[in-house]
């Protein structure tokens, strides 16, 4: 058949209106579908649309009514005989149903493209009240997901009562608070609020917080072995004297050593700068790894004697040593003692 538009480029296609109350709903969804940059107007003849032939490669299915047949590929001419308006700033496609829309049964929705929304829920209007929901979700009588008004999830707790294998695994809520509100919140699988965050960004758990960062390690016995003078030095025995025997504790996630306990010692003998211990605990346990004790660098500080301070170095070999004359106060105790595990 003959171009009904001669002179037109063979890579374009003339887009005909079969009626001419068509033109404006045509136009809306040409220009939502490739662009007006894109479209022609041309009156020769009579008024009908040009568009290239490889904008349907480019953009997809060309459709004039919802959900309408395919167009593409586009033939010199293309006669439309039917075509539903669409907005075209927001390209929305589809029908206004009023009131409330019941579906008996499953709604499936097959997504046109890798590109297109397979499901949009506009809200027109300026909603400012923070108990609106956009959408919602429900078990039976109950009420488990919500969308608050500006689309934000409120994942909520499911009812114990449901029996569920599964629940209490959705259970944070978002809001958008205020500096001295709630904006996130965190629930017990029994419905009882565990933690929560304010708008300022404060954070409270009522529950244990674990983490790699944040674990402790247990106290670990410190082997007191006087390796200058025999039996110079000895372990107090845990909870003899109302004391603890010598011990460390790894905390600040691996970052700092924590001393408590006393070191029993005999007035006579030792030699100055005496060697205590040959080396601290060197593999404690702090959640799923194994951390030294031992310091990267020489850490001193001053213990407390039975007649007054005590100088004391932890060696980055390990050793505990007390520096000056030989000791002849009866014990040392390490209570309250820190040191950097950091280089």
């Amino acid at each position: 058949m003959a171009r009904r538009h001669p002179g037109v480029p063979a890579d374009t296609a003339c887009i005909w209106p079969t009626t001419n109350n068509l033109f404006d709903e045509m136009s809306q969804r040409l220009i939502c579908w490739a662009g007006a940059q894109n479209v022609y107007i041309s009156t020769y003849i009579t008024q009908h649309f040009h568009a290239r032939k490889d904008l349907c490669t480019m953009f997809g299915a060309l459709t004039f009514t919802d959900s309408g047949t395919d167009m593409c590929p586009l033939p010199d001419d293309l006669d439309i005989s039917a075509a539903d308006p669409i907005d075209p700033v927001t390209c929305i496609d589809g029908i206004t149903i009023p009131g409330n829309l019941i579906i008996d049964g499953g709604l499936v929705i097959n997504q046109p493209d890798a590109s297109t929304v397979g499901l949009r829920i506009n809200q027109p209007n300026p909603v400012t009240s923070a108990d609106a929901n956009m959408i919602e979700l429900w078990y039976q009588t109950f009420n488990t997901m919500r969308a608050n008004e500006l689309g934000l999830p409120r994942d909520l707790t499911p009812p114990a009562t449901t029996g569920l294998g599964k629940e209490g695994e959705a259970t944070h809520q978002f809001h958008a608070g205020t500096p001295t509100s709630k904006s996130s919140r965190w629930f017990h699988s029994n419905g009882t609020e565990v933690g929560y965050v304010l708008g300022n960004g404060t954070a409270t758990f009522t529950g244990p917080v674990l983490g790699p960062n944040l674990y402790e390690s247990l106290w670990t016995p410190i082997t007191i072995d006087s390796p200058q003078t025999a039996a110079k030095y000895t372990a107090n025995a845990n909870g003899a004297n109302n004391t603890n025997s010598p011990q460390v504790m790894i905390i600040a996630g691996g970052k700092r050593a924590l001393l408590r306990g006393r070191i029993n010692s005999v007035t006579t003998g030792g030699v100055t700068d005496e060697i205590i211990a040959t080396t601290v605990p060197t593999s404690i346990t702090v959640g799923t790894a194994t951390i030294s004790s031992v310091p990267l660098q020489d850490r001193g500080f001053v213990a407390m004697g039975s007649g007054g301070g005590i100088r004391i170095i932890i060696r980055k070999n390990g050793n505990i040593q007390m520096l000056g004359a030989a000791n002849t106060q009866p014990y040392i105790m390490l209570d309250g003692i820190e040191y950097s595990l950091e280089t």
